[in-house]
């Protein structure tokens, strides 16, 4: 479902003089928070602050967008993979061991950070960065699994619920002698091929049209068949089109619940750039703090071209393309605008 059910109000039970969350004995059974990793079928219910609305929200956001810049870097898939545990160790833990109420908080943490994202990027002119970032973010989780136990996959589509058709006895003796053949065509010498029959799928094929292009698939009869270590592919598809569905079914119903509380944050999160602030230097310094009423100004007079025709376009249309406020946003973070500023100008 891509209608967000968490209730976010204000207020807050006192005991003892101090705030109270819910609690976590009834996050134990929530359906949304049984496992480490999943596809996200069932949204939150429970009441939450809107501080936790706000920062859950932003930390999954400075997560995407990290995962992002590591895409664009010349790194290695290894170093990568490093650089993003360590960026989720921060900001997203889930961690594998702990007493049961840690690693609730965790993917309690997780999920409702996931709900309140998908809210922000229904529009349709957001949601295409939202689906690509989101589906990179579960490829790399299930990787970073991998390191720890080979059999993450499988535990990933047992623990989700999801059905792939396993092969017969009788099929896999008419069909192994081919599927041997097609792994052995993109493996190396020097991977063994694994010939566990419960080890691999049968798929239709139209599910697995990246494996097909990539020729990593024995096709016979309209079905596919796919080793478990492939099945990430699968799951990515399947994820993309659960994330589409569900965010166009947001953007078709929601606008009609209005809420003065979170509208504004929802607004400002996809125009937000959260990453590295390349104005310390400047401010310290000394140099003038650049106001919003500086903005128009500047942006005539000292602005590249290319951040001069971004800003005149959005004054014209009030709008901006995704990438494009992307971009614009890291320049006036990089000028020294403040958050604060910030999320205020993108409000205008």
């Amino acid at each position: 479902s891509g209608k967000m059910q968490i209730q976010t109000l204000a207020k807050r039970r006192k005991v003892n003089g101090e705030a109270e969350h819910v609690l976590e004995e009834e996050w134990l059974n929530a359906p949304a928070y049984r496992v480490r990793l999943s596809l996200y079928p069932t949204p939150p219910t429970e009441e939450i602050t809107i501080e936790e609305f706000e920062d859950f929200a932003i930390a999954r956001l400075k997560v995407l967008q990290e995962l992002e810049a590591s895409q664009h870097s010349n790194v290695s898939g290894e170093q990568r993979l490093n650089r993003m545990e360590n960026v989720l160790r921060k900001h997203l833990p889930i961690p594998r061991d702990g007493s049961p109420q840690e690693r609730v908080r965790a993917i309690r943490r997780d999920v409702i950070s996931h709900f309140v994202l998908r809210l922000a990027y229904r529009n349709p002119n957001d949601k295409d960065w939202f689906i690509r970032m989101e589906r990179a973010l579960l490829e790399v989780r299930l990787q970073l699994e991998r390191r720890y136990d080979t059999a993450a996959v499988r535990k990933f589509v047992e623990e989700n619920g999801l059905v792939f058709e396993k092969i017969s006895a009788a099929e896999w003796e008419s069909t192994v002698a081919q599927i041997r053949r097609t792994v052995q065509s993109y493996r190396s010498q020097q991977e063994s091929i694994d010939n566990d029959r419960d080890h691999y799928y049968r798929i239709p094929f139209e599910q697995a049209s990246e494996l097909v292009q990539l020729r990593r698939v024995y096709i016979q009869k309209g079905f596919a068949y796919v080793h478990e270590d492939d099945l990430v592919s699968i799951i990515m598809t399947q994820y993309r089109q659960t994330l589409t569905r569900a965010l166009e079914h947001a953007f078709r119903t929601l606008p009609q619940h209005k809420d003065e509380r979170i509208d504004p944050l929802l607004a400002v999160i996809p125009k937000q750039y959260i990453g590295k602030d390349y104005s310390q230097s400047n401010n310290s310094k000394g140099k003038h703090k650049i106001t919003l009423n500086d903005i128009d100004g500047l942006s005539r007079r000292s602005f590249p071209l290319c951040m001069r025709q971004l800003h005149s376009r959005l004054r014209a249309n009030h709008h901006l393309k995704h990438q494009a406020r992307m971009q614009y946003g890291l320049f006036l973070k990089g000028i020294g605008v403040t958050l604060e500023d910030s999320l205020e100008f993108w409000r205008r």
